[in-house]
């Protein structure tokens, strides 16, 4: 029974990074369906192709990555607070701790475009 939490946190944060990566590969792989059915029709609409070929960052995505790579390095860290190793819990959860700032802080920097505004 002991064993089995280690191994459902690492399931679950494996999942939680995985299912995003997985669905993003599934819209981009549609996408691209498409762009070939327009190349192979030769129908000329711009619009609708630059759409499919460009792929903006925006600065909700960015905010996005960043808080999932937070909570994710939060708990590592509190946890090995708490076990005591706390060498170990700083270098786990150090390194998405780092990256998750970086990306809340490229996401609150980003000025915002017409884009990213509401209509």
């Amino acid at each position: 029974m002991e064993t089995l939490i280690p191994i459902s946190l690492f399931l679950m944060i494996a999942t939680i990074i995985v299912t995003p990566v997985y669905l993003s590969y599934l819209s981009r792989t549609k996408e691209l369906e498409t762009l070939s059915k327009f190349a192979e029709s030769s129908v000329e609409n711009r619009e609708v192709l630059l759409k499919l070929i460009q792929r903006p960052s925006l600065p909700r995505n960015d905010l996005r990555k960043g808080l999932v790579l937070l909570a994710i390095a939060i708990p590592i860290i509190i946890g090995g607070l708490v076990d005591g190793s706390v060498m170990v819990s700083i270098v786990l959860g150090g390194i998405p701790l780092l990256i998750g700032l970086a990306y809340v802080y490229m996401a609150k920097s980003a000025e915002p475009t017409q884009r990213d505004m509401p209509n």
